[in-house]
């Protein structure tokens, strides 16, 4: 029993020790963990931007062909006009022309929001560049803390892990099922 509680005893000096030293670390993980997402939601809202504005250029490319084509309507239109032998086609034609016209109209409104919707875009991508651009320079700081903190320690790290590992061995599986427990417990 004297034994049993021996070992138990010295896994709890170990692990008191690597608590130690992960306190040393202090919240600079959880700060990398925090800023490594910021980052990846900056580069995927700019993926999402970059999206917005080539759909934004299709959408535009697609207006700008329709108004040339409803153009070349009215055109066609009027110039049927003048060879017309009724009045009831060339009432026909004046309406076509207006329609056309009324199109143009509608396809020039919405070629107006396209436009927009892209300078929104480019303006919120140049933010988010901004803000990526930031993040990933605080992301490195604080990585390369984390890294000097880490360096400092590593050895006594690496000895108190393997010290850990060979005081496992030795101690069964129920007490250390118990001492696990208990560790958890009481934080």
């Amino acid at each position: 029993m004297e034994e049993r509680l021996s070992k138990l005893y010295a896994l709890q000096k170990i692990d008191k020790g690597l608590d130690e030293l992960e306190e040393l670390k202090g919240d600079l993980p959880d700060a990398v963990a925090e800023l490594e997402a910021r980052v990846n939601a900056e580069q995927d809202r700019i993926k999402e931007l970059e999206a917005i504005i080539k759909q934004s250029h299709v959408d535009r490319d697609k207006t700008d062909l329709e108004i040339v084509s409803q153009t070349e309507k009215i055109e066609k239109f009027k110039a049927q006009q003048f060879q017309v032998k009724s009045n009831r086609q060339y009432d026909a034609l004046s309406r076509e022309i207006d329609m056309a016209q009324d199109m143009i109209t509608k396809l020039e409104k919405e070629l107006d929001i396209i436009e927009g919707r892209m300078a929104v875009a480019r303006e919120d991508m140049e933010k988010a560049k901004v803000r990526l651009e930031e993040a990933t320079k605080e992301l490195e700081e604080k990585r390369q803390e984390l890294e000097e903190v880490s360096k400092a320690n590593e050895d006594e790290e690496l000895r108190l892990k393997h010290d850990r590992e060979k005081i496992l061995r030795r101690i069964s599986k129920q007490d250390l099922a118990i001492y696990e427990r208990i560790r958890k417990a009481k934080g």
